[in-house]
């Protein structure tokens, strides 16, 4: 894969799509619907002083972000992100249920290019 490339073609069950690499814009996308996730999470029954209290400790770190992102729901999100760009209106659902788990390596790697360490992986002294 050209790591310089923006676009990689990939099949999904016997359907051929064109994945856009994610850009810096696609991520804070990302971002804010990570984010967004992890305040839906905080129980808001009521807004009383305790609850508020509770509300306030809960810190979103780049980690709670990271860790949202890298989640099978953040693939599907990262994935619906850059189908919509070819395919506006595509359903997600439709293609998230034609994808094996064994998708999931070639399917970021076009979202987001290779990694340096798979770039390396053959070099001498490469983890």
């Amino acid at each position: 894969m050209d790591i310089l490339k923006k676009t990689s073609e990939i099949t999904i069950g016997n359907q051929t799509y064109k994945i856009n690499k994610l850009t810096l814009g696609d991520f804070a996308e990302l971002d804010d619907w990570a984010r967004k996730r992890i305040i839906a999470r905080i129980p808001m029954k009521d807004f009383s002083a305790k609850s508020l209290s509770e509300i306030v400790k809960v810190k979103i770190t780049e980690d709670n972000i990271m860790e949202e992102i890298s989640s099978m729901s953040g693939v599907r999100e990262s994935l619906r992100i850059s189908l919509t760009k070819s395919y506006p209106g595509i359903d997600i659902d439709k293609v998230m249920g034609e994808i094996a788990i064994d998708d999931i390596a070639m399917i970021t790697t076009a979202l987001v290019g290779e990694s340096s360490d798979s770039k390396n992986a053959g070099e001498p002294g490469a983890k």
